[in-house]
């Protein structure tokens, strides 16, 4: 009754017809609370990641919905694949039928199975670094020239700094990878198989 005697001092519940129920205003309260716990249950499921790595890469505009993912798996390879994709991806990047990444580290592993999913028809759009693009170009130049003949694959080298590891939105799943705070990148990932993601 304590709790509820301050809802009620504080307008939010109203007492009629012995019931409790939420005020206009506790109505409106109510609804921008839904956005402040899905943001929290997101922070919440996997501290240690969101505490130790470099969110502010992350757009303004899009960390204001960071609880869009909804629920989120922390995705790291075996030890027998730490420098592949990790196998929780690679899976699910072979059941798309679109893939866009933006990507300023590179993975030996890409360009591979890049090249295999656009001869399958996925439609894959690249957004890179230079430096990420001049390593193509000069050891995978026959992956590159395969990936760039077909219609369905497009590739963006970006001049300006990309603070993000990676960033892999298709249309089955999402995984962020972001640095480490000082600066050093692990090969893992947050994923989301949520629509809003």
């Amino acid at each position: 009754m304590t709790q509820i005697k301050i809802l009620i001092s504080q307008g939010l519940i109203i007492h009629e017809d012995d019931l409790y129920k939420l005020s206009d205003i506790g109505k409106v309260v109510v609804k921008k609370m839904v956005p402040l716990l899905n943001t929290l249950g997101v922070f919440s499921d996997n501290m240690d990641y969101w505490e130790n790595h470099n969110i502010s890469a992350i757009p303004a505009h899009l960390l204001d919905r960071i609880d869009d993912l909804g629920q989120c798996e922390f995705i790291e390879p075996d030890l027998d694949r730490m420098y592949e994709i990790p196998q929780r991806i690679e899976e699910k990047l072979v059941q798309s039928t679109r893939v866009m990444e933006v990507s300023s580290y590179f993975n030996p592993a890409y360009p591979s199975t890049y090249v295999e999913l656009v001869k399958k028809g996925t439609e894959i759009s690249l957004i890179i670094t230079k430096p990420v693009f001049e390593r193509l170009k000069r050891e995978y130049s026959t992956s590159l020239r395969e990936y760039l003949e077909r219609d369905n694959a497009k590739i963006c080298v970006c001049d300006c700094p990309v603070k993000v590891a990676s960033s892999v939105v298709t249309d089955r799943f999402l995984a962020l990878s972001l640095f480490y705070r000082n600066g050093i990148y692990h090969n893992h990932a947050m994923m989301s198989m949520e629509k809003t993601a």
